[in-house]
This record gives structure tokens, sequence and C-alpha cells, in this order.
């Protein structure tokens, strides 16, 4: 077993836990905080009444595409039998071997506890006391209680995360780009990652960066049906699950830049590893590496103006950075051709989508 441990529910909060510990003759110290973390493909639940809770306490039920958010401590001496005992393990609860992801693409395998099947029940109402023993615990580590009150109130948890990064050939004008299409397309941008690239014939593949200043140029796409563009994606990508080996591909999170500096968190496929060969793309970008990119650039300023760039232009003209210069006109002609000011960098799609009000935009290639 791992020396790691994910807390998802009231061991979160380090003040329960160690008055609790203080309470049944355990030291403090047990758990050393190593990272906050996602579970994928798990969701929280309130299936199991705690007497000691007087109500309904959490555990973990699987769910394609859902994140549950907590912390990965590392566990020191003693500590695991303090869990055991805190848990009801075996008997209550029951360790369960699972991968946490971070958000910079690593993962890290970690234990932590679910319900014991046999023990599971329907809904049980937890108590206001629990949820916010829970809240505290999250609070302290910057999380979201989003999907802790959906729970708690037997309603249907929203989906975490609907966004995927893509650099290859599930980008737009590109060859498997109808998987995400036909899952709903909610949001379309040109983005970064950080990460290098590598050429593997037909498609590209994305490995963890080696250096600094490595960054992939890629799209941030948002889904209606995320679940479904998952259970698609693992098996065109050969990945297997978060816990089975011989994958071509791993399901990752990645913080990507969706324009402007802003972060946002995706799903993301990477290579397993390096063993599968292929050649560096020094520009980390697939399209340029294919000869492809001014092409779609010209397309996408076009989906973007609707054939009349002026317009646009002066729409983000009275925009920040652009408004601080008082000659409105010279702006406009200095954006003129938009696909040159988006392969400068002088504008990004986000900017641009912000003027035409076209946030799924699809060019035609």
């Amino acid at each position: 077993m791992n020396g790691y441990y994910f807390a998802y529910g009231s061991n979160l909060n380090l003040r329960d836990w160690h008055a609790w510990c203080q309470r049944n003759g355990h030291p403090e110290g047990l758990l050393k905080f190593k990272t906050t973390a996602y579970l994928p493909d798990w969701e929280l639940t309130f299936n199991y009444r705690s007497t000691s809770r007087n109500g309904g306490v959490l555990s973990l039920t699987p769910r394609i595409g859902q994140l549950v958010a907590g912390a990965v401590f590392e566990v020191q001496a003693q500590g695991w039998a303090a869990l055991d005992a805190k848990e009801g393990a075996p008997y209550c609860y029951q360790r369960q071997a699972v991968t946490a992801l971070t958000t910079d693409g690593g993962s890290i395998p970690v234990t932590t506890y679910v319900v014991r099947p046999n023990r599971s029940c329907d809904f049980v109402a937890p108590t206001p006391e629990y949820i916010a023993t829970v809240c505290e615990g999250l609070k302290a580590y910057e999380l979201s209680d989003t999907a802790l009150d959906a729970a708690a109130a037997g309603k249907w948890v929203p989906q975490a995360l609907d966004a995927l990064f893509v650099y290859g050939t599930l980008m737009r004008g590109e060859s498997r780009f109808s998987l995400l299409r036909s899952a709903g397309l909610e949001c379309t941008l040109l983005a970064t990652g950080r990460g290098r690239l590598l050429d593997l014939g037909t498609y590209p593949g994305m490995l963890p960066p080696s250096a600094d200043g490595q960054y992939v140029q890629g799209e941030f796409i948002r889904v209606r049906q995320i679940g479904r563009a998952l259970r698609e994606l693992d098996r065109v990508e050969g990945f297997l699950g978060f816990d089975r080996p011989g994958s071509l591909f791993r399901r990752s999170l990645m913080d990507v830049d969706a324009g402007d500096g802003h972060i946002r968190l995706a799903w993301c496929y990477q290579l397993e590893d390096e063993s599968w060969g292929g050649q560096p793309i020094p520009s980390g970008d697939w399209r340029k590496n294919r000869g492809r990119r001014d092409a779609f650039l010209a397309e996408l300023a076009e989906a973007h103006s609707g054939g009349d760039e002026t317009q646009i232009a002066r729409a983000l003209a009275g925009r920040v950075p652009f408004a601080f210069n008082p000659d409105a006109d010279a702006v406009v002609r200095d954006l003129q051709p938009l696909a040159g000011s988006l392969a400068s960098g002088l504008v990004s799609e986000r900017r641009l989508a912000q003027a035409s009000g076209r946030w799924a935009t699809v060019p035609r290639l």
C-alpha cells in the first residue's frame, strides 16, 4: 500500500481529526499535507448512516467525468491504524486504491475510504453540524463546496468539469473533431498549456515539460455532454483506466491559458510515456507542424467577423487594452488583417469572441 491518503470529507478538517485522535488515544501529526488534488470518475454521495454523526456521512460512487476535490496527505507511523479506526474499516468503510490528479497534469497513487457495498443504503441526510465540519475543511484548502451542497440535499451533483484541452486531431478542422462536436459545443478557444509535443506520424502526443518555457498550442473546448465525450475519447485514445497499466494516452487534468491569462482547468490526454518514440515539435503547434496554421487562422478570422473585419476591429478597439489608445482608427488599421493579429498574439480568440459574440466558432475547413 502506498503512503498517501486522499481525504474528501470530515478528515479534511484537521481540527476535527485532531480532536478525534485526542479522544481516542492517538498522537497528533499522523497526517502531513502534501497537495490538493482531485479524484477522477468519482462523485460524492451520502449513502451511509453514522451513529457517531447522527446522520448521513460522505462516501464515493463511480461516475465518469466527475471530480471529487480533496487533499492528499502523507501518512505517518501509526496513521493507517488511526484512519482505519475512525472510518470503521474494514467493517463499515473499506480502503480503496485510487489515483488522484493534480492540475499540472500529474497523478499520485493514493488510498481513500469508501462505504462497503453491504453497508451502503439510499440517501441519508447529513446533520448541519457534519456539513459545517466538512465545509470548514474545504475552506481551509480553498476548495469548492458546490458538490457537497448538492449531495447533502440529495440532488444531482453538477458536473465539476466540462472542458478539454486538445492539441492534435481533436482540434477544429482536424480528423476527429466531430467526436467533440457531437457532444454539444459550448465554447471553442485557442489556448496554450505547459508541455512539449511529439510527432507520432498521423497524430501528435503531449508530454509534461522538461524545461521552462515549453508550451503546447491547442484549443480549450467546453461541451454539454462531457461524460459521453470522455467515454468515446477514452476508447479512441487507448486509455484503459486510471488504475490499469498499458494505456497509450492517459487522461489528466491541466490548467490551461484560454486567452489573456485566463487560466481554466481542463481534461487532457497525454502520452503515458516516451516509449512510443516520435520526433519533437519545437513550436508545440500541430497545425504549424503540418503547414495548416495560416489557413486555419484565416478561416477563423472569417468565421468570427462574418466577412466584415473592420466592424469587428472597431469592436475590439473599444476594449482593453486597445481602449487606452486615443487613436481608435489607427488601432482598427493595426488589427487588420485579423488573421495576422491572431498569429502574432496581438489579439486572442477570446477577445475576438467577446467582440463577435461567437463562442463556439467552427471555421469552414
